[in-house]
Formats: C-alpha cells, sequence, structure tokens
C-alpha cells in the first residue's frame, strides 16, 4: 500500500464519520445514517462518474470493497462510542486532521479520472472540484438539511477546495510529475485549512470577566434590554479586547435566565469590539 493510499484511507474514514456525526445531530434512522455515511464519502465519485465523465461509477467495484467497509466502520464506530465523551472526543479530532489530509487525494483522484477520460480542461477541474465537495453536499441533504443551509455553510473550506483543485489541475497540465504533484496538494490542504481552522479557533473569545451590566424594560415589558462592558481575554493578539454587547431578552424568558427565542424574534444581539 503507498503513502497516497493510505492518507486516501484515512480521508474516506474521516468522511465516514462526519456522515455519521450529520445523521446523529439530526436524530435520523439508523438507514439515513448508513446512506449518510456512505454518500459523504462516495458521492462526489458517483456524482463525477455518472452525470459528467458519463462512465460505470468506480464505488461500485469490486476494487472499492475496503472503501466501503473503511468508511461504514469508521462512522458506525463514531456512533457506538457517542456515549463516551472522551472517546467521542477523539474520534472528532482524528476525523478533522485525517479530512485536512484526505482532501488532497480527493482532489487528485477527481482531476486524474477526467484527464484518463480524455475530457477537457474544464471538465477536468469540475470532476476534481465534485470529487472532493459532493460528498458533503450530499449526505447533508439526506440529513434534512435545507438546500440554503448546505450552500451557505462551510465557504472558507470550499474555496481553499476550489483553489486546490485549480493549483493541481495546472500542475497536470505543466507536466509535473504526478506524484509530485500529489505531493503539493496534500501539502497545501494540510497547510491552508490548518491555518483556517487556528483563525476560526482563535476568533471567538476563550474567557470573559463583566465589569459592568445596565437592565431596563422596554415595550411595555415585552423586552429586557441588557447590555455588558466586558473585558475578554482572547488567544488572538492583542490578548485583552474590550467589548460591548447588546443582548435582548423576552421578559418571560428573562426571568427565568433564558435568552429570547431568535426564530421568533429577528435577530438583534451582536459584539461590537472597541
Amino acid at each position: 500500500m503507498s503513502i497516497f493510499t493510505a492518507i486516501y484511507l484515512l480521508g474516506i474514514s474521516a468522511c465516514g464519520i462526519q456522515g455519521a456525526e450529520k445523521a446523529k445531530q439530526k436524530n435520523t434512522t439508523f438507514m439515513q445514517a448508513l446512506m449518510s455515511m456512505f454518500f459523504s464519502s462516495f458521492a462526489g465519485g458517483i456524482i463525477r462518474d455518472v452525470f459528467i465523465l458519463r462512465i460505470w461509477p468506480a464505488v461500485l467495484t469490486i476494487d472499492s470493497i475496503l472503501d466501503i467497509m473503511v468508511a461504514i466502520l469508521s462512522g458506525s464506530i463514531y456512533l457506538l462510542t457517542s456515549r463516551n465523551d472522551k472517546i467521542n472526543k477523539a474520534i472528532k479530532a482524528f476525523s478533522k486532521v485525517a479530512d485536512i489530509c484526505g482532501l488532497g487525494t480527493f482532489i487528485a483522484i477527481g482531476v486524474n479520472k477526467g484527464v484518463s477520460n480524455h475530457s477537457a480542461p474544464f471538465v477536468v477541474l469540475v470532476c476534481g472540484i465534485v470529487t472532493s465537495l459532493g460528498g458533503g453536499l450530499i449526505s447533508s441533504l439526506i440529513c434534512n438539511d435545507t438546500i440554503k443551509g448546505v450552500f451557505a455553510s462551510a465557504l472558507k473550506y470550499r474555496l481553499l477546495t476550489i483553489l486546490g483543485t485549480i493549483l493541481y489541475t495546472y500542475l497536470v497540465y505543466v507536466d509535473v510529475l504526478v506524484t509530485d504533484a500529489q505531493t503539493m496538494v496534500i501539502l497545501y490542504t494540510v497547510i491552508s485549512l490548518s491555518l483556517c481552522n487556528i483563525t476560526l479557533r482563535n476568533r471567538w473569545p476563550s474567557s470573559s470577566k463583566i465589569l459592568w451590566t445596565y437592565d431596563k424594560l422596554n415595550f411595555e415589558s415585552l423586552f429586557v434590554v441588557k447590555i455588558n462592558l466586558c473585558i475578554v481575554a482572547n488567544r488572538s493578539i492583542p490578548p485583552i479586547k474590550k467589548m460591548f454587547t447588546l443582548e435582548i431578552y423576552h421578559h418571560r424568558q428573562y426571568r427565568q435566565g433564558k435568552k429570547f427565542n431568535l426564530h421568533t424574534y429577528r435577530k438583534t444581539s451582536r459584539i461590537m469590539s472597541i
């Protein structure tokens, strides 16, 4: 087994875990969970083969039995250990690392498949994008997510994936060795997505201390407006920030210590750095 194949299997296992996680969050049936694991891992390749290249799907061949077993087994282990927080966190951490590493292999496989079928450069590029992103979109739809919600989420991840596909397609057409091109796109996905994850993790404050609070009843005692002056310790630079937070609560829910329903009323809470 080559290193490229091993990294690809890591990516497949990550997709299976992500499909299981989506199914768990939406409280789907067992059959939907299995479908989510399968399509999260292979829907991109199926769409590429059937609708773009018009060939028999590679996943429905004997050579893909190991891939299917890895995806289903990984997702099943995640669901079976969902009550154990420590194991669950470890599996999620593994899934993130495996997904970052495996994404480059999905891009390479999609582009190589288009090139081997003598497709036009634009079609080759689309093959790489669909192979790497199609599974996540289809599994989200299977788990009852809305189309708007599916396409509006993880935009940075998708943008970096598209840029990686463009990079690999360019390397292939300028006659760079396939192994070198695969190595470069894997390094690209690992570095870019790791930096993206670090940025997103440091975006939100890790702790805060309220220095001053002002409460006032408004709208004929239907709402409570609460203004906090906070000092926030953040991992990013600078380490200390002052922030104003404006929060609006429904009066009855405020007495119970609950935030008002953002789905019923328009969202008015916001945070402003000063």
